[in-house]
């Protein structure tokens, strides 16, 4: 399914928001299976952002009509429809980054987040959540092996059977504070530094569960995990007024490890069950199927002090 707008659905969208205004010029800022990001040039001078996605991520005009003005810097939501299982949202530009937000921003971006109240119907991760997240991946991969789109993988398999082994054990202190909102996909992308405002970004897959979650996200997956980067984090994040038991050992295993340790889980079990339910295309199995079993031995390394 393509996220494109047609000029058409796009003029009639802006039309509804800026009146007379015309697109002039549409620039692609992101795009992947589930969403894509433009920037969109009005011939009175002006910019919007238009985000389209489809499901699992299409409830973030919800999120952020139920988060504005409770103290988290947000783009404003010019408008949000969704259609034939398309979210199309109209926001406020913020303009291009202009640098990295510091540890300190994002600390404080973190500490308002987890402060806010969450908006209603968003799924709960807390510790039974959390334990079953092994189990709910497995289903999933089961799903996609009948279905011929991911080939059998004993080391993806035996990871993901060791990782549900312990998850009952490794759960314990998923309620310590910060507990609430969380955004998910905290990353330094999400806390855009912007050349007209600064906010945060990318509310689709916001949860209520461990905050720490959230910390532990921010430098992203694509290296591999940092405990002493996630410390630091954790540190300024209890200086910028969050919750000081976030530097607590869970579970045994130091704050940062914990957060790693479920961060990559939760990873593992969103693409795992994304591919077997929304993600239908069988040309990208291969790179899901590799992140899913480097997601979990990076969790398994977390929780064996590796």
């Amino acid at each position: 399914m393509s996220l494109s707008a047609s000029d058409h659905e796009l003029q009639a969208m802006v039309g509804a928001v800026r009146g007379n205004d015309r697109v002039v010029r549409r620039d692609i800022l992101w795009e992947w299976a589930l969403s894509r990001v433009e920037r969109v040039h009005l011939d009175g001078g002006g910019t919007l952002i238009v985000k389209r996605s489809r499901e699992p991520l299409i409830d973030e005009g919800r999120i952020l009509r139920q988060l504005a003005g409770g103290g988290i810097p947000l783009p404003e939501l010019f408008d949000a429809n969704v259609r034939d299982g398309v979210l199309t949202l109209a926001l406020e530009d913020l303009g291009p980054s202009t640098r990295e937000a510091t540890l300190q921003e994002a600390a404080l971006a973190a500490v308002r987040t987890h402060a806010a109240r969450p908006p209603d119907g968003l799924d709960m991760l807390d510790a039974a959540a959390l334990a079953a997240l092994p189990s709910r991946a497995l289903t999933a991969l089961d799903r996609l092996e009948r279905a011929g789109r991911w080939p059998e993988s004993e080391n993806g398999r035996s990871a993901l059977t060791r990782l549900q082994a312990m998850a009952g054990a490794l759960s314990g202190g998923a309620d310590v504070p910060p507990f609430g909102l969380c955004h998910s996909e905290f990353h330094p992308t999400s806390v855009h530094v912007g050349s007209k405002k600064t906010g945060v970004l990318d509310w689709a897959r916001a949860f209520v569960g461990p905050g720490l979650l959230d910390l532990a996200s921010y430098a992203g997956t694509v290296a591999p995990p940092d405990p002493a980067a996630c410390r630091a984090l954790i540190e300024a994040y209890a200086a910028e007024g969050g919750a000081p038991p976030a530097r607590d050992a869970r579970a045994g295993l130091p704050a940062e490890r914990w957060a790693l340790f479920w961060h990559r889980v939760w990873v593992v079990e969103w693409y795992a069950r994304s591919c077997a339910t929304w993600m239908d295309d069988p040309s990208q199995d291969g790179v899901f199927q590799e992140t899913v079993q480097r997601h979990a031995e990076e969790a398994l390394s977390m929780a064996n002090g590796a």
